[in-house]
C-alpha cells in the first residue's frame, strides 16, 4: 500500500473522541504470516497477556468476539488497569479502541496491510498528556511499548506458521 493511503488510513483516527491537544505514537513491523493468523491474535484480547509483555491482565466483557461497542479492560506495567471500548472493527484491516473511564484518555488503532508474501502491522495511539511538562517522556514510553507489542505480535504469528 503506498505510504500515502497508509497515512490517510491511520489519520482517521485524529477525528475520534473529539481529544484535543494529543500526541501520537506509531509503530509499524512487518510479519511473515497469513493475514488471517496476525488479525486472529490482534483481536484475541483474552490471550493477549499470553504473547503480550506490556498486557499483563486482558478481560472482555459480555462477549466471545470483539464487535463494535465491546468493552474490554487492560492492565498494564506502570499503569492503572483501564477500561476501552471497541470503536472500530473491519475485518483483517483495522481495529480500534478507546478508554471509557477517567484513568486517561486515548485512543488506540491497529491497521493491518496485506502484502501477499508479509503483513504490515501498525500500531497507532492517540493520547491527551495530562501534564506537559513530562509529555515527551510518555511519548517515548509509548512508543517503546508499541515497539515491544508489535515485535511480540511478530514473534507470535510467525511462530504460529
Amino acid at each position: 500500500m503506498p505510504l500515502l493511503k497508509r497515512r490517510r488510513d491511520m489519520h482517521a483516527l485524529s477525528a475520534e473522541a473529539g481529544m484535543p491537544s494529543t500526541s501520537v505514537v506509531e509503530s509499524s513491523i512487518l510479519i511473515t504470516s497469513p493475514l488471517e493468523t496476525v488479525w486472529k491474535y490482534t483481536i484475541d484480547v483474552n490471550r493477549w497477556p499470553e504473547w503480550c509483555p506490556t498486557i499483563q491482565a486482558a478481560s472482555v466483557q459480555d462477549a466471545d468476539q470483539l464487535s463494535i461497542g465491546t468493552e474490554f479492560s487492560l492492565k498494564q506495567p506502570l499503569q492503572p488497569k483501564r477500561s476501552w471500548q471497541v470503536t472500530e472493527l473491519v475485518p483483517n484491516k483495522v481495529a480500534a479502541w478507546r478508554t471509557i473511564d477517567e484513568k486517561g484518555r486515548f485512543v488506540a488503532r491497529h491497521v493491518l496491510v496485506d502484502n501477499g508474501t508479509s503483513v504490515e502491522s501498525t500500531l497507532q495511539l492517540r493520547f491527551v498528556p495530562t501534564w506537559w511538562p513530562i509529555q515527551s517522556l510518555f511519548t517515548l514510553a509509548f512508543k517503546a511499548a508499541l515497539n515491544r507489542e508489535n515485535r511480540a505480535l511478530k514473534v507470535v504469528c510467525e511462530r504460529s506458521n
